[in-house]
C-alpha cells in the first residue's frame, strides 16, 4: 500500500492518516475508512480538512494535533532532541500560527521563522537552557 506524506516543512514527514484522524477525532466526524492513497480517501480527507477549518473559522480556536506533545509548554526554551532516526537536534522551540499549528525549530528566541520539528516520539529530550 502507496503511503502519502504530508510534509510538514522541510524534513518532517508524517502520513495523512496521522494527521486526519485525530482532526476527524475532534471534530466528532468519522476517521477516513478507505486506503490513503486512493480518490476516495483523498475525498473523505478534504471533506474532514475542510469541515476543521470551518470550525476554526466559527470559533478562533486552532486544532493542536500536529503539535509535539512532548513540546507543549517548552515554546520559547532552548532543547535538545534525539528524534526516531538518532539523529541530534538542538533549538528553540516555536511554534507556528494558524488554524493547524506546529512546533518549529528557531535557531534564537528573537527568530520567527523555521523549520517544523520531527514528528514524535523522540528517543530523548533535554533542556538546555
Amino acid at each position: 500500500m502507496q503511503q502519502n506524506l504530508f510534509e510538514r516543512s522541510r524534513g518532517a514527514r508524517i502520513s495523512y492518516l496521522e494527521m486526519v484522524n485525530p482532526i476527524a477525532d475532534q471534530i466528532g466526524e468519522p476517521r477516513p475508512d478507505v486506503p490513503e492513497g486512493t480518490p476516495e480517501f483523498t475525498a473523505q480527507r478534504d471533506r474532514i480538512m475542510r469541515l476543521a477549518f470551518e470550525r476554526y473559522v466559527q470559533t478562533g480556536r486552532p486544532f493542536d494535533v500536529n503539535l509535539a506533545p512532548e513540546l507543549i509548554g517548552l515554546e520559547g526554551q532552548r532543547i535538545e532532541i534525539i528524534d526516531r532516526k538518532g539523529l541530534i537536534h538542538q533549538f528553540v522551540v516555536g511554534r507556528s500560527r494558524g488554524w493547524l499549528p506546529c512546533h518549529i525549530k528557531l535557531a534564537a528566541l528573537e527568530d520567527t521563522i523555521g523549520d517544523a520539528v520531527p514528528p514524535p516520539p523522540y528517543q530523548a529530550l533535554r533542556r538546555l537552557d
